[in-house]
Formats: structure tokens, sequence, C-alpha cells
């Protein structure tokens, strides 16, 4: 595909937030973002709203969920739609199908597993790739 790289990018604070392909300067295709910490954040395969496919992590480092996700054509980020969610200690909290309510205002919000949490979580790092920005 044209304009696929690979490439690295930094937050204003000169920190690598991403490593991967990109497409036109946002992540696009199998890469990683990262926490301030410099621990993985997210790990896979990615388009404009975020992961497809991969997993996500805790600020400590734990993976807090693994599978897929729906790329969401309306607002807001990708949401998962399939896999196990874990908590911060690596014990496996649900495994299957995530229940997910989506409205045409705010984020989705997954419904079961209830403990999953918000879409994305408050302390990921920033990547304008995730949210569609009005200019």
């Amino acid at each position: 595909m044209d304009g696929v790289v690979w490439n690295k990018l930094y937050s204003k604070s000169g920190k690598v937030t991403y490593e991967g392909y990109t497409l036109y300067g946002k992540p696009y295709g199998a890469g990683t973002s990262y926490y301030a910490n410099g621990n993985k954040c997210r790990e896979g395969v990615f388009d404009i709203k975020g992961l497809v496919f991969g997993r996500e992590y805790y600020p400590n480092g734990r993976v807090r969920f693994e599978g897929s996700f729906e790329i969401n054509h309306g607002y807001g980020p990708n949401y998962p739609v399939y896999g196990t969610l874990f908590d911060e200690e690596g014990n496996e909290l649900y495994r299957g199908r995530i229940s997910v309510i989506k409205s045409s205002i705010g984020y989705p919000k997954v419904t079961l597993p209830e403990d999953f949490g918000p879409v994305p979580l408050p302390h990921t790092p920033e990547l304008e790739y995730i949210i569609w920005q009005e200019t």
C-alpha cells in the first residue's frame, strides 16, 4: 500500500508513543503504543481508530485485554468484541464475547463484562489517531 512505512511517533516531551507501521504519519498496521513510563500500552494490528486485533496493557506492564476489536464507523475508537480480560495482577476475569452499547453521542460503552471499564482507558497515552478530531 502506498504511504505505509515503519516509523516511530513521539510525544511532545520526546518519548516514543508508537513504533510500527504508519500510513501518512498515523498508526496503521502492525505496531506498539507505549505509556509515558515506557511500558507497552497496546500492541497488534492498528487502523485509524485504534486496535483491530491485539493486546492492551495496564501501566504496570501486565496484559489487560487480548482479543479482537470492531472497527467503529461512528464516533469514538474501535471497541472490543471478543477476547479475554485480566485484572492488574494477571488473573483472568472474563473470556468470551464482549457486549457493547453504541450511541450517536459519546464513546461505545462495554456492558459485559461489567468490570471492563471505559473505552479507551483514561490513563492511556494521547494518540490523536484513536479519535477523529474536529478541525
